[in-house]
């Protein structure tokens, strides 16, 4: 996992339509400490004092969001995927 250089990914409110860059303007959230067990992906969410950060917070604790990740993966004939890079994990409002 490709990580800042102070060990934390950037994620973005809404937004996050660019696969490869994350938005300044719509950064909400910080991610650290992600690791994989199991096949599943574990980390913890920090949200920011922010105009984004506030609503994706209060969105997230009512349940009225998701999280969406953007990433790079390869896909094998055989149905199985290998994950290459994560560019950052979203928050989205559910729809």
């Amino acid at each position: 996992i490709e990580m800042s250089k102070d060990g934390m990914l950037y994620g973005e409110f809404g937004g996050g339509y660019n696969i490869r860059e994350v938005s300044i303007a719509n950064v909400s959230h910080v991610i650290q400490n992600l690791i994989f067990k199991n096949s599943k992906l574990y980390g913890d969410i920090k949200f920011l004092q922010t105009p984004k950060g506030i609503i994706a917070q209060e969105l997230f604790k009512k349940k009225l969001a998701t999280i969406s990740m953007r990433a790079f993966a390869t896909s094998y004939g055989s149905g199985q995927i290998t994950l290459n890079n994560i560019t950052t994990i979203d928050i989205r409002p559910k729809i």
